[in-house]
């Protein structure tokens, strides 16, 4: 996820989108293969999620927007219980943060927080 925000950061969405995409299915595959789904990899859904809805309003997809958004609602909501969940969050604050997500003005609120906020990214793992 940290490579994919500083690509989507110095504007390479394509390469951006394939690092975020793999971010988003390694976040899905743990939430499905665990007996005890935990906070972090739900979170790491969602975080991946709001990333790919950025990259693709960039592309102009802003009409698929809402079913990325729907179908990551619909499995954070299938999770029977979250483990170790911080105080006041859960799967249904995660579900709320998805539904904002599909604001336009949100997008561009959380696509500034992510530029600005960009990580350090150790060089060997830059491609």
């Amino acid at each position: 996820m940290r490579v994919g925000s500083v690509l989507l950061k110095h504007e390479s969405e394509i390469d951006a989108f394939n690092e975020l995409g793999c971010a988003f299915q390694v976040a899905h595959h743990q939430l499905m293969r665990t007996e005890q789904p935990s906070w972090h990899w739900a979170m790491r859904l969602v975080e991946s999620t709001n990333l790919l809805v950025i990259v693709m309003g960039r592309w102009g997809y802003q009409e698929l927007i809402r079913d990325l958004l729907n179908c990551v609602q619909h499995q954070v909501t299938a999770i029977p219980s979250l483990s170790d969940c911080p105080s006041g969050r859960n799967a249904k604050w995660l579900c709320m943060w998805c539904q904002s997500m599909a604001c336009p003005k949100r997008q561009a609120s959380i696509e500034r927080l992510y530029i600005q906020n960009e990580p350090v990214i150790p060089a060997e793992l830059m491609h």
